[in-house]
């Protein structure tokens, strides 16, 4: 199945370079390349997308604006920012709105494994009300240091309890 994506930048060098760099992946991915965040948003409105990846810093509607509305308006979007503007205000207008953050200068086979990673997870998605809860999540939950260690320990040739651990009480017999 073709996946719709949506690359978003006011600097037509920018956006040159990313449809030379991922001219190869055509026949997986339908790309189109809007040159400011009005015309991402009238692209949507013609057509849905499956991601969407937009610079910060652009005159009229910002990154961080696009991202809103997309968020707002089509919240099953995959939502990335690739952006040479990393301040600490953009960042945080940015973060909840966006699904992932990439500096420039990019590397064109990170942007290309971060959205064959995304989309993959998606598709793993299938249900439609899962998809819709997952994409409205203002952060995903990580598991606690501890729970690490012990699955690591457990994993591990010969799992035990470090020498410092002292003897634990056996009141159980």
């Amino acid at each position: 199945m073709s996946r719709r994506i949506l690359f978003v930048d006011d600097d037509s060098n920018v956006l040159m370079g990313l449809q030379r760099s991922l001219r190869p992946l055509r026949a997986q991915w339908q790309m189109e390349f809007a040159s400011s965040g009005e015309e991402a948003i009238h692209c949507f409105s013609l057509r849905p997308f499956d991601a969407v990846v937009t610079d910060m810093r652009m005159p009229g509607m910002d990154g961080a604006e696009l991202l809103n509305t997309i968020q707002d308006q089509f919240p099953q979007t995959i939502r990335i920012i690739l952006s040479g503007q990393s301040d600490r205000e953009s960042i945080l207008r940015s973060i909840t709105s966006a699904h992932q953050f990439l500096s420039k200068p990019c590397d064109a086979e990170q942007l290309k494994s971060l959205l064959k990673r995304t989309i993959a997870l998606t598709e793993l998605l299938g249900n439609a009300s899962l998809k819709r809860f997952v994409s409205r999540l203002k952060c995903v939950p990580s598991l606690p240091a501890l729970y690490e260690e012990v699955t690591k320990e457990l994993r591990s040739d010969d799992p035990s309890p470090p020498a410092s651990a002292g003897s634990f009480p056996r009141t159980w017999e």
